[in-house]
């Protein structure tokens, strides 16, 4: 087993929001977080990643755009909701 996956996991598990960003989700054991929440299902999980991948269907929204501008655009839309 991965060093420290027990600890992801618990931490994913306790999170209200899971995010995966630029990631195939093909290295075992990492790639079964997803797979984990799909149990949880009041965790959101989003996948920010430029190309499709298997596991797409296991999260709540999937942008397939690269990190930078999603985070960018991200960003300014916050930016825009907290000054109005």
């Amino acid at each position: 087993m991965v060093q420290k996956f027990d600890e992801a996991l618990n931490k994913a598990y306790n999170s209200d929001l899971f995010i995966a960003m630029g990631t195939s989700l093909e290295v075992y054991p990492v790639n079964q977080i997803p797979v984990y929440l799909d149990r949880a299902p009041k965790i959101k999980k989003a996948m920010i990643n430029k190309t499709p991948t298997k596991m797409d269907h296991l999260f709540d929204i999937v942008i397939h755009e690269g990190i930078g501008d999603t985070v960018t655009k991200i960003n300014e839309y916050l930016k825009n909701q907290t000054s109005l």
